[in-house]
Order: structure tokens, then C-alpha cells, then sequence
């Protein structure tokens, strides 16, 4: 039965005496007509229902509704400026009324709302301050009682510490959002709690420490929108142009590094060598200036695959030696979440395979190419998913073809 139907019918009859109308059953005709007023609206008719149930009953639903669509017995109390058994007669109230239904018994009950309209009409009957302050205490509770919220579901605290109009709070929590959704390949979650974020930011003071905060949200937002939108799209490059600005105006070596690795990734097909080769060089003066030997290796990633594109084959190779000396797997496997979402050696091993077969070593780039397919037992399935990424399995196939006309036509001549 529609909602608006059901709860119009229940209106007639609790006006015409008792909650459930069973005084009055097959008499509607008896009721005065100013007590048979239809509500305009679905809303109308709720609001009035959760009027009727008495303040109890509508405080209670107020405090669910803010928690959210489903609510637990015991964060409804510790939310509640009133007594517990002030708020126990409410949720009774509710349940009989067959606008909230419970699952188990308090203090271990469960709540959830009949329907989401029900749920919204409850929470639009607040007024900004209370609202704010419910938000607030929802969120102290939920840190008290479930401290693995933070890692479990940030994005729970930081919606109800940024309706509770405590932005920095807000923003640290959707950040760790953010990078969660992300490890977990949830890109479009992902970029939903980082722009949530930064636009929880906006009403930050303009210092260094909201600078480095919005500096870390437009990192991670670089790689998942180029999961998402695309390695050349617009809204990464956009993204890691903001990164490196924010990042030179801070003085952070290292994250200039990561938004200059990014912008030189999204420019792989803009048709603009020279900048790239301008970015890879400037990644290679950050790393050298700092000493790192991660940060060296990417840099090496950039230049092989700079070099690999303009058919400068010697020293592609020779940064891709360079860098697999330098790689060491537990303490870069982390690299792919940030460096264009694969594993540096495999990459390496991948695009150096290409360059030693246009080289004219054919059977030295087919045990290349393999080794980027068929790894070691030891390497995780990030490292085989690399593979495939950086054509280990394609160029294998490639190279195993050509190898072997190769030496027909050898054989023939």
C-alpha cells in the first residue's frame, strides 16, 4: 500500500478516537468534519502522527533520525539530553505506532525507521542549534562507545562533525576516508569523502596547517580520479596542479615530488614531450636534493617511460638498471597507491622488455616480458596485477610471435 494511503487512513482513523481507531471502526461518518481534515502532504501527515505521539516520542525519533536511517538502543541514550526512561516510553510510543520498528530488547534493542520519508520528516522538525548540538553528542558517543569507528567507518564521524559545524575535525575524518575507500579500490567512495573534505575546509582559517591538510586531500584525490576519469582527463591534472602549488608554498619537498610525479603521469598523451621531460627532470632534482631512495627510484620511473616514448632506447634501459637496483619490494611495494597504481619493478621489467626487443635483443626481452607475468611465488597479487597492467602477458605473447618468425625467415634465407 502506498505511504501517503496507509498513513491518511491511520489519521482518520486515530481522529476518530484511540491510536489504532478501533473505537470508531465503520463510523468515519460520525467524526466532525473539523477533526477529518486530510494532510496536503505525505510530511503533513507524519508531522502531525509524531505530534500527536506526545514530546517523548517525537525527541526520540528526532535523536534517531539524526543518527540515521537504522540506530542502536544504547548511542540513542548516550545521545539524549533527557532521561533514559523519559526516551524508553518515547521509542514505545514509536514502536506501537508502527513508525519505527526494533529488533532484540534494551538495552541491547536495535531501532530502524518504517521508512526513510519517516526518518526525514523526524529530522526536519529540528532547529539548527539543537541539531547541531545532537550531532555533536552523536559523534562524542560513537568515539566513546566504538573506537574502531575510526578505522571501521570514519566517514560516520565525519558527517556528524561536520553537522555539528566542527570542520577541521570533519576534514581529518573524510580524509581517512577517503584513503581507506581508496586502498580498498573504491575510487568513486573515494572521491565522494575527499571532495567532502575540501569543502569542509572552506570555512577553515586560512593557515599553514589548513594548507597541509588540503595539500594531503588533493594527493589522494589525484590517483583516484585518474582511476576513475581517466589518466588524461582534466580532474587530475587539475588536482595535482593544485598539489604542487600548495606544496611549493609550504616548502615540502617530498610533496612536490608526489604532485610533480602525478602531473608528468596525466601528461603521458597530452602531446607535450617537452614539458614531460621537464618534469621528469625536475623529480630527479627533488630526489637527489633529499636523498631518497624511493623518491629516486620513481624519478627513474619517469625517466624510462620518458625516454621509452621518444625512442631514446640506451638510456631507458639504463634507468630502468638503475631503478631495479635501487627497488627493494617490502619497502616499495606501498608505491603502487600512490605512483600511477602499479608496482615500479614490474613496470620496469615490463617497458624494459619493449626496449630491448626494439633494441634487437628478442630473446633477452622475452625472458624479461615473462618474469613480469610469472613472478616468484613471494610476490603478492598487487605484483601480478602490475604485470598485466604494464602488458607483461600481451608483450609476451608479442615477443614469443616474433621470436619465432624471426627464425623462419632466418632459416629461409
Amino acid at each position: 500500500m502506498p505511504l501517503f494511503v496507509e498513513e491518511v487512513t491511520k489519521a482518520v482513523l486515530e481522529a476518530a478516537g484511540g491510536a489504532d481507531g478501533r473505537q470508531s471502526r465503520g463510523a468515519v461518518s460520525a467524526i466532525p468534519r473539523a477533526r477529518l481534515s486530510v494532510p496536503a502532504t505525505l510530511q503533513a501527515s507524519l508531522m502531525a502522527r509524531l505530534d500527536r505521539l506526545g514530546p517523548a516520542a517525537k525527541e526520540a525519533a528526532q535523536i534517531g533520525a539524526t543518527i540515521g536511517r537504522e540506530f542502536s538502543y544504547e548511542l540513542l541514550i548516550a545521545a539524549a539530553p533527557e532521561s533514559e526512561a523519559a526516551m524508553l516510553d518515547g521509542l514505545n510510543l514509536l514502536v506501537a505506532a508502527d513508525l519505527v520498528f526494533q529488533r532484540g530488547v534494551p538495552p541491547a534493542a536495535d531501532y530502524y525507521f518504517k521508512h526513510a520519508l519517516v526518518q526525514d520528516t523526524a529530522y526536519g522538525t529540528l532547529l539548527r542549534g539543537p541539531r547541531r548540538g545532537l550531532h555533536e553528542r552523536i559523534a562524542t558517543a560513537l568515539c566513546n562507545q566504538s573506537p574502531e569507528m575510526v578505522e571501521r567507518a570514519p566517514e560516520i564521524l565525519a558527517h556528524h562533525f561536520a553537522e555539528a559545524g566542527q570542520a577541521r575535525t570533519a576534514s581529518a575524518y573524510w580524509l581517512e576516508a577517503g584513503r581507506r575507500a581508496a586502498a580498498h579500490s573504491a575510487n568513486v567512495e573515494a572521491i565522494a569523502h575527499l571532495t567532502c573534505g575540501i569543502e569542509a575546509l572552506g570555512s577553515v582559517a586560512d593557515t599553514a596547517s589548513r594548507t597541509r591538510q588540503e595539500l594531503a586531500f588533493q594527493l589522494a584525490l589525484g590517483p583516484a580520479l585518474m582511476m576513475t576519469r581517466g589518466f588524461n582527463a582534466p580532474e587530475p591534472e587539475r588536482a595535482y596542479q593544485t598539489a604542487r602549488r600548495l606544496s611549493e608554498q609550504l616548502g615540502d619537498d617530498r610533496a612536490r615530488f608526489t604532485s610533480v610525479w602525478g602531473l608528468w603521469l596525466v601528461n603521458g598523451s597530452s602531446g607535450r614531450p617537452a614539458f614531460r621531460r621537464k618534469l621528469a627532470d625536475e623529480l630527479f632534482r627533488v630526489a637527489e636534493r633529499l636523498g631518497d631512495r624511493g623518491l629516486l627510484l620513481e624519478a627513474h620511473h619517469a625517466g624510462w617511460a620518458t625516454d621509452l616514448s621518444a625512442a631514446r632506447y640506451i638510456s631507458g634501459r639504463q634507468h630502468v638498471l638503475e631503478s631495479l637496483a635501487l627497488y627493494d619490494r617490502d619497502e616499495h611495494r606501498s608505491h603502487a597507491l600512490t605512483y600511477g597504481g602499479h608496482d615500479p619493478a614490474v613496470c620496469g621489467k615490463g617497458q624494459g622488455a619493449v626496449m630491448l626487443w626494439l633494441l634487437g635483443y628478442p630473446d633477452q626481452a622475452a625472458q624479461e616480458a615473462r618474469a613480469t607475468w610469472w613472478p616468484s611465488p613471494k610476490h603478492s597479487l598487487t605484483f601480478r596485477v602490475s604485470g598485466m597492467h604494464c602488458g607483461g602477458p600481451r608483450w609476451c605473447i608479442k615477443f614469443g610471435v616474433m621470436r619465432r618468425r624471426s627464425l623462419i625467415i632466418a632459416s629461409a634465407c
